[in-house]
């Protein structure tokens, strides 16, 4: 949908950021709920700003951009890795993603990779010639058995302690 403003907050205090922007602006957007309980003990990322990323660890050759529960899932478990919670899909942030240009990024998501963030970058980076290295984390286009969303992650392996195994 052209205009379409796609969000997900990492908190609850991002939640109700999000609320106000969605309340003014004149673009219809939707906003991405956990299917867990959302902590209420995480502290705000800051202010968010629309279609702007949060670039909560430094920039480094190596890169994890995700967004949602994930940021708060990885944000200690990861050190001299740069982290961009990508609380905004669409639009995505343009400028964040030219200082990444000559990078390694790993986009972590729990959805589709089809029509994903990871598509998004992929796209954008290849139009912009940013000679970005790419790797994913999502789920591939099948059927997912019932179960816990740490259930699901582990057997997808796309749970945080796989993921950061593999690097």
């Amino acid at each position: 949908m052209p205009n379409m403003v796609i969000a997900t907050p990492s908190n609850i205090d991002d939640a109700r950021q999000l609320l106000d922007i969605a309340v003014e602006i004149k673009h219809p957007m939707a906003i991405r709920y956990p299917k867990d309980n959302i902590n209420l003990n995480i502290t705000s990322n800051g202010k968010i700003e629309l279609g702007k990323w949060q670039i909560l660890k430094p920039i480094s050759d190596v890169n994890i951009i995700t967004y949602g529960d994930v940021i708060n899932d990885i944000y200690h478990k990861v050190n001299n890795i740069g982290l961009i919670n990508a609380i905004f899909v669409k639009p995505i942030d343009i400028e964040c993603l030219k200082l990444l240009s000559n990078k390694k990024i790993i986009v972590i998501e729990e959805v589709m990779l089809d029509a994903s963030l990871y598509t998004m970058i992929l796209r954008y980076s290849n139009e912009l010639n940013l000679n970005i290295k790419i790797c994913s984390y999502g789920v591939d286009e099948q059927f997912i058995e019932c179960g816990s969303r740490e259930e699901i992650k582990k057997d997808l392996n796309i749970d945080i302690d796989s993921i950061l195994k593999k690097l």
